[in-house]
């Protein structure tokens, strides 16, 4: 077959012609037929389609019609009026006839235009006055308002207008290919073909309207400017039509004017079915979004009922529960009205679940609880875990503040256990109790590291005591408590094999002689500065004979021999040797009493010393002190309260006032040691030392009237308040005023959290308290008296108990306070020294207890007397004093 070349006049190089032939051409007819053929199928069917629905819409328009009065009468009507309205704004500008009119006119000219070559060109019709009823038109649903057979005619123009593009092109190509045209024209053409360009420019439009009014719609519907009108004058923004569709409904007429408006005037189309398919788009997507505001509304305000039910059934109040029950079953239903009854009684507390139980929904009687046990024992169920739960997110809570104290202060606790291991340990515990935890094992572990150490240096050196047969009951009762059994037991070990089994009874005999010998009296129960000397001496005499016999009773007959021949004054070259004055009851002992001369001898020597050797005086044998002077010294300190010699005063006083002491002073402990270990190392002699007691070692530097109260002459209730002050004067603390009790180191206010009762027992001298961790703390300070276990055969009694004789703070008066039903025997030795507030063992229920778990701290007021006596009179006061101590535990 000839192939039929197209050839321009002038060919540009590079340039590639159209090279078609005659079949060609042909089959191209052919394809542009079947494509208008198909398109004409196409249409057919969708012609059919609608024909359809619009009968079946018709058949069953009646039911709709019924149905939707019956279900939303209300929306019916306010369509009806925008229709109605709308029809009627378009009736009265007289527009409607011309406008539909105006839009056919427009197909037909373009089809009739439609030219054969690329040169043709349709003419725009515009009306300027036109314009504004165009505007509304386009923003309307095109189906409320023009009939659906001028839609169809539109749209058969348009369709039309399709077709005849298609068949234009068609006769393009065919015409450059006859005639030559250049490649250039031909394309030019078929670009510029004006009836697929208007199809398709209008494909374009449409896709803007509808892509515009989405934009600007959903900025205003954002905007809190109050623009929009309900119609009343009642002004609202935007952003409050998300929730509520009537607004909505508002707002998305005015978007859709003003795109129609803007699009007009952008490309000057007034045909109002120009804009049908982006309309259409438009007005699927503002009924969507005014069913999703409904929705949004009905929610918001479902919340809002919610937020008010739920503070009426959080009331607590049985009125208020059911109200709120009532309300939330109408607007909910029975299901959620329950369960917001439920979760309201498990946000709240047991009152409320209380209420809840005995609620009385139907009104017949019946409570919750049996009528709808199904919910409310679940609930119940619930709440205990939730409890729980919650429970343990404080205890978690308490516990990681408690972690974050060790953190943050282990330096301190480390150094504290260092000095100090159980008294930190015992604050940690009360530390970590109160935040519902435990100490970290690491603090544990260093604390028993401490121990350990401690335990070990603890043990050798009572150890090495016993072995130098210098152990003594001063040294043991400042062992820390669970030392002091097993130094006990090496101390009845060492005393035993010094003075026999009876050696308690033989050194009571050497303190009874001592008071009998230099009183004059036979029941005196006060010594004078001259008892402590002479029992001094009597030990140490003892101890010269038992070296002498090694048998105790024989040491014990020479030495009592040698106090009757004092006492008879038969032989003036007995140490013991006694003198009397005719008709005055006192003695003088010069044999004992002839170190005077010599102290004033040995004073002279002691400054003459400190001149020229200063400190190394401390290191002579026996230049500050002698034998029987630091013997009797010793001896005194065992009563409490320590006498020291005057050389022992005279030295500490003259090296403490050299600067280089000022920071660090000696006290007259460490001066009567030194110089007893001097005097040791030249005797041979293993004589016991003084453990360091500031209280003691402060006594010189009290004022003249308080060295008074503290003479051993004086009574024992004397004495106590000297000790007070002398601690008060050393800790820097206010002496005890009346009522108070705050004497020890620890005061009773520090065990208030932990007494649940405070109970006073009609004809009981005291008070029974509850300490809810059981530890038992001492009231008063003193010392121990007495221990023992009471039970009588009736089954009263106050089981294990410990005595400590101690001030009343209010009138100072000494008196006996009795600590009852102790768990256990006390570990306290007679004459140990307690202070307030030291724990001196655990609650207990031995003897006869009534409480709820079996325990209690029974503690009883006594009047003063002897070990032993098993005297119950009631301490005079008991019941001030008692009242005193109760206001301290509340």
């Amino acid at each position: 077959m000839a192939r039929i070349q197209f050839t321009p006049a002038t060919k540009s190089k590079g340039f590639d012609p159209i090279q078609l032939s005659t079949a060609s051409i042909t089959r191209m007819r052919e394809e542009a037929d079947r494509v208008i053929q198909g398109m004409e199928n196409n249409r057919a069917a969708e012609l059919k389609q609608r024909t359809d629905n619009l009968q079946a819409m018709q058949a069953n328009a009646d039911y709709t019609e019924q149905i939707t009065k019956e279900n939303n009468a209300i929306q019916l009507q306010n369509a009806k009026n925008k229709q109605q309205q709308a029809a009627y704004n378009i009736d009265t500008s007289n527009q409607q006839a011309q406008i539909n009119q105006q839009a056919t006119q427009d197909f037909l000219n373009t089809i009739k235009n439609v030219s054969k070559t690329a040169a043709a060109q349709s003419v725009k019709n515009t009306a300027k006055q036109l314009e504004d009823q165009t505007d509304l038109a386009n923003a309307i649903d095109l189906s409320t308002v023009i009939p659906t057979e001028k839609l169809l005619e539109s749209t058969e123009a348009e369709f039309s207008l399709t077709k005849a593009g298609i068949a234009n092109q068609q006769g393009i190509v065919e015409n450059g290919v006859l005639t030559g045209e250049s490649y250039f024209n031909t394309v030019k053409a078929l670009a510029t073909e004006h009836g697929l360009g208007t199809v398709g420019m209008k494909v374009l439009h449409n896709r803007m309207f509808d892509e515009t009014q989405r934009i600007i719609q959903n900025k205003r519907i954002q905007s809190d400017e109050k623009i929009y009108d309900l119609g009343n004058g009642t002004k609202f923004s935007g952003i409050e039509a998300l929730n509520d569709p009537d607004k909505l409904d508002i707002v998305q007429d005015a978007t859709t004017r003003d795109v129609v408006k803007f699009m007009r005037q952008s490309f000057g189309v007034t045909n109002s079915a120009y804009f049908a398919e982006g309309n259409q788009k438009v007005q699927a997507r503002n009924s969507t979004e005014r069913v999703a505001a409904t929705n949004r509304g009905i929610q918001f305000y479902q919340e809002v009922a919610k937020e008010k039910i739920s503070t009426l059934m959080d009331s607590g109040s049985a009125k208020n529960m059911s109200a709120g029950f009532q309300q939330a079953k109408n607007i909910f239903g029975a299901k959620i009205a329950h369960d917001m009854l439920i979760e309201s009684a498990l946000r709240g507390d047991d009152t409320q679940r209380a209420i809840l139980a005995t609620l009385d929904l139907n009104g017949d009687g019946t409570a919750y609880k049996d009528v709808w046990s199904n919910r409310y024992n679940p609930m119940m169920i619930d709440s205990r875990r939730n409890f729980i739960k919650d429970q343990k997110l404080e205890d978690d809570f308490l516990a990681a503040k408690w972690r974050n104290t060790e953190n943050e202060n282990e330096e301190t606790f480390f150094q504290s256990f260092d000095v100090e291991p159980e008294a930190t340990m015992q604050a940690m515990e009360n530390g970590a109790r109160k935040h519902r935890t435990s100490v970290s094992k690491h603090f544990k572990d260093y604390y028993a590291s401490v121990i350990r150490k401690t335990d070990e240096d603890t043990v050798a050196q009572y150890t090495d005591r016993y072995n130098k047969k210098a152990l003594d009951l001063t040294f043991i009762n400042n062992l820390p408590a669970k030392h002091r059994k097993a130094a006990m037991d090496l101390y009845d070990a060492q005393e035993k094999a010094k003075y026999g089994k009876d050696y308690e009874g033989i050194k009571d005999k050497f303190e009874t002689t001592a008071k009998q010998m230099t009183t004059g009296k036979i029941d005196a129960q006060f010594g004078t500065s001259m008892t402590y000397l002479f029992q001094a001496e009597m030990e140490k005499r003892y101890d010269f004979h038992f070296e002498e016999t090694r048998d105790a009773n024989l040491a014990l007959a020479a030495l009592m021999k040698e106090v009757n021949e004092g006492r008879a004054g038969s032989n003036p070259e007995n140490i013991f040797h006694r003198m009397s004055a005719k008709g005055v009851n006192a003695f003088s002992f010069p044999n004992l009493e002839k170190g005077n001369i010599e102290l004033l001898q040995r004073v002279r020597n002691i400054d003459k010393h400190l001149k020229t050797k200063g400190a190394s005086v401390l290191d002579e044998a026996y230049l500050i002190a002698g034998e029987d002077e630091m013997d009797a010294t010793y001896a005194s300190s065992e009563t409490g309260i320590t006498e020291y010699s005057e050389g022992i005063y005279l030295v500490r006083d003259r090296l403490n006032a050299n600067p280089a002491y000022k920071d660090n002073p000696l006290t007259l402990a460490e001066v009567f040691n030194r110089q007893r270990m001097a005097n040791n190392l030249v005797s041979g002699r293993n004589a016991p030392l003084i453990m360091p007691n500031p209280t003691q070692d402060s006594f010189s530097s009290l004022p003249t009237n308080v060295q008074k109260l503290l003479k051993p002459s004086n009574p024992p209730m004397m004495r106590r308040r000297g000790q007070e002050m002398i601690k008060s004067h050393i800790l820097g603390t206010p002496l005890p005023r009346r009522g108070e009790t705050n004497i020890g180191p620890t005061s009773l206010k520090a065990f208030a959290p932990q007494v649940s009762s405070v109970t006073f027992d009609t004809g009981q001298p005291g008070i029974d308290v509850f300490f809810e961790d059981k530890n038992f703390p001492s009231v008063l300070s003193g010392s121990v008296k007495d221990i023992g276990y009471q039970v009588n055969p009736d089954g009263s009694g106050y089981g294990n108990y410990l005595v400590i004789e101690s001030i009343d703070p209010d009138t100072g008066e000494l008196v006996d306070v009795l600590y009852g039903h102790l768990e256990t025997k006390p570990s306290q030795s007679i004459g140990q020294n307690i202070n307030s507030g030291e724990i001196i063992g655990k609650q207990g229920g031995t003897g006869s207890v009534q409480s709820a778990d079996g325990t209690i701290a029974s503690i009883d007021f006594l009047s003063p007397a002897p070990r032993g006596s098993k005297s119950m009179t009631p301490y005079k006061n008991y019941d001030s004093l008692r009242r005193t101590i109760a206001s301290q535990f509340q």
